[in-house]
């Protein structure tokens, strides 16, 4: 699917395949329509590759069952729709942008809570949030705003939640959202410098 780091890194994450599938087919041969304005995440388990061959094989499915379980039942709680599971991480798409971050702030509450418990089964999870009209079509979303919540999320580090500004834009006024430092980055295939924001969980 892809013949290169999307990010220019040694490794390819599954956040730039989706992103460089989403950029190869855009919405050609896509008999789609406007899903109005929608919210993505992206999710990722960091390091999976190395943490595969510290626990091994088996130890590594019950911990990525562990992760997909929450996953799960905080996308039910929040009634978000799962628009791909990758092989390390989610695709998810919900209507708000508060119900978003409501989302990946229990996520990542829950997987610490879980590794506090469970010290050498921890796992650290990186996300990304943006907003904005995407097409949907064949059951998926596609466009230029989900390349961008990809991309936000390819700047995350590891326990980190990252936002763009329109996201902050959207939930900052009503108070109840902790957003620490902001820094910005060159995001591919999106012109311009970008302004993201850390998110306090």
């Amino acid at each position: 699917m892809l013949a290169g780091p999307l990010h220019g890194d040694a490794r390819t994450t599954s956040i730039d395949l989706v992103a460089a599938a989403v950029l190869d087919l855009g919405t050609a041969g896509v008999k789609g329509s406007d899903a109005g304005t929608v919210t993505v995440v992206f999710s990722e388990i960091m390091e999976s590759t190395a943490r595969v061959s510290e626990v091994g094989d088996l130890r590594w499915h019950q911990m990525l069952a562990v992760h997909n379980q929450i996953m799960s039942r905080m996308l039910a709680r929040q009634r978000g729709s799962e628009t791909h599971l990758l092989c390390d991480g989610f695709m998810t798409s919900f209507g708000s942008a508060r119900v978003a971050l409501a989302f990946v702030i229990d996520v990542q509450r829950a997987l610490a809570a879980y590794e506090a418990a469970n010290p050498l089964a921890g796992l650290s999870v990186r996300a990304g949030v943006h907003t904005g009209e995407v097409v949907l079509g064949n059951d998926d979303v596609f466009g230029r705003h989900v390349v961008m919540a990809a991309c936000v999320a390819d700047q995350a580090r590891g326990g980190e939640i990252l936002v763009s500004s329109v996201v902050r834009e959207i939930v900052e006024p009503r108070g109840d959202v902790v957003f620490g430092e902001s820094r910005t980055a060159m995001l591919k295939g999106l012109a311009g410098e970008h302004l993201l924001h850390r998110v306090v969980w």
